[in-house]
């Protein structure tokens, strides 16, 4: 695997956290759907790999939790086509209410 750089997504579990153990090292795999810019791009759904304390955290999420997380963009080479996936550096699940619009009385002051 070739670590081509860093990303920083935030977005919905896509599906349910994949979880397995290899040579005592815990490893989740799941799905992030991170919605796109504008209505002319479309969603992205990205493949997430995560290991130890990361993957344990991991596989307490549901499908529709948010989350936000930062991680290596990996290039997996071998039989077939190459595949792209992201290896999980830092997860941080997100409480629904954190994604929500704020109240329509919310007012950001600016410091002069």
């Amino acid at each position: 695997m070739n670590d081509i750089n860093t990303v920083s997504l935030s977005g919905v579990l896509n599906g349910n956290v994949e979880t397995a153990e290899s040579k005592g090292i815990k490893i989740a795999r799941f799905f992030l759907c991170v919605e796109g810019a504008g209505d002319q791009k479309p969603n992205g759904v990205f493949k997430v790999v995560a290991f130890a304390e990361w993957a344990e955290l991991a596989k307490t999420l549901l499908a529709g939790d948010r989350i936000v997380l930062v991680g290596a963009l990996l290039e997996r080479k071998g039989r077939g086509r190459p595949d792209v996936e992201i290896r999980v550096r830092n997860l941080i699940p997100l409480p629904t209410s954190v994604m929500q619009d704020p109240p329509a009385d919310f007012k950001v002051s600016q410091i002069e």
